[in-house]
């Protein structure tokens, strides 16, 4: 079992709850190698220092988020055609390398695609989220991690928002709240995860 905050992945709550007691083929290439990694970071973990398991871990959620994203691949892929597929792929790798541009919107992101915004935000709210939406839970999950990251701890939250794009620290302060049902303030306390992450075991 391996435990930890829900605002670590990159994906909506309607998402992951739609994976909710769902059983992952383990022959899937995805799967072969997380599972590996999950077993040796369960009995190596005590023999690191506290940033260097809370870097462990971090590794550990981006690959259980690929299994969880592969899996709403599949799923939502089998609605979409291929050209929309690949235009979703592009458009998620776009999003993914500008969070850190405040300027980040829907038409740039259009525009960036070489299709309209009409048509992006089409694709996006059939998938249960928009694109305005996928960007800030983006942004949100790196702002969280970064918070909880021992090695950040000198980086003030204002700093550590506005490094991933949100520019209104007041907005910022309201996403944390509603999406964490906790403040930034009481997140930055939190310095290491070995309060909120459990190593998974056998």
């Amino acid at each position: 079992m391996c435990r930890f905050p829900q605002n670590f992945l990159d994906l909506p709550r309607e998402s992951i709850f739609q994976l909710t007691a769902t059983r992952f083929e383990a022959s899937s290439e995805v799967a072969q190698l997380v599972g590996p990694f999950l077993t040796q970071a369960a009995d190596a973990i005590d023999l690191f220092q506290a940033t260097s398991r809370a870097r462990l871990m971090h590794n550990a959620v981006d690959l259980i988020s690929t299994l969880l994203h592969e899996e709403l691949g599949l799923r939502v892929g089998s609605s979409l055609t291929r050209k929309q597929s690949a235009l979703m792929a592009h458009v998620n790798v776009y999003i993914d390398g500008h969070l850190l541009d405040p300027s980040l919107r829907p038409p740039y992101v259009a525009r960036a695609s070489y299709t309209s915004t009409r048509y992006l935000h089409a694709i996006f709210l059939a998938q249960g989220v928009s694109v305005s939406t996928w960007i800030c839970i983006l942004r949100l999950s790196r702002c969280y991690r970064d918070l909880l990251d021992p090695l950040l701890v000198e980086i003030s939250i204002s700093a550590t928002a506005n490094r991933w794009g949100f520019t209104d620290s007041s907005q910022c302060r309201q996403v944390f709240r509603k999406s964490c049902r906790e403040s930034a303030r009481d997140i930055r306390k939190r310095t290491s995860l070995s309060d909120n992450c459990t190593a998974p075991r056998d």
